[in-house]
């Protein structure tokens, strides 16, 4: 039987029906009982215990503290209290490198929530940053939350590093508002 990881690659899943049947069939979010479908709400990108909820568009940790994404990526996030009533807060921290900037220029960030469009932010200064977007309460059709990202562009792969790389993120999470 393939690993998760290998299943993910494979797939490259980001549409959020294969996001939910994933993740319903237990190994979406490394547990064996398909009663136990519900993901953190809060992911650290270096944490092996939430690692299974970056569905696509993530490489490898570095580090021990992030990753660079590609240019698309996704992830699931349990729905934090109340989230049908009051809604809830998206905040993804990122760093955005200077040799990045210099390579393709300022970066434009957006990001959908089960299907609601988010505003985009451009980053045209090194730094670290918080994306915070707050999320209108919502019915979540199950206990994951899926979460897409893109960028306006990325580097594409060189002979230096054979990756797409887009921006260096360490933590996502929906928070109560």
């Amino acid at each position: 039987m393939r690993s998760s990881v290998e299943m993910k690659a494979k797939l490259k899943l980001t549409h959020p029906i294969l996001i939910t049947l994933v993740l319903m069939s237990g190994w979406g979010v490394g547990c064996h009982n398909t009663s136990k479908t519900t993901g953190s709400a809060s992911v650290n990108v270096a944490d092996p215990t939430t690692a299974k909820q970056l569905i696509s568009g993530f490489h490898a940790v570095e580090e021990g503290r992030w990753r660079w994404t590609e240019r698309k990526f996704s992830v699931v996030l349990g729905p934090p209290p109340r989230l049908d009533q009051i809604g809830a807060r998206l905040n993804l921290r990122l760093y955005v490198s200077n040799s990045q900037l210099n390579r393709i220029g300022s970066i434009t960030l957006s990001a959908e929530v089960n299907n609601i469009q988010l505003a985009p932010q451009t980053f045209d200064k090194e730094g670290e940053y918080l994306y915070t977007r707050d999320i209108p309460p919502m019915k979540a059709a199950t206990k994951i939350v899926p979460v897409r990202f893109s960028l306006d562009k990325a580097a594409p792969p060189d002979t230096t590093d054979g990756r797409e790389l887009g921006i260096i993120v360490t933590s996502i999470a929906l928070e109560p508002r």
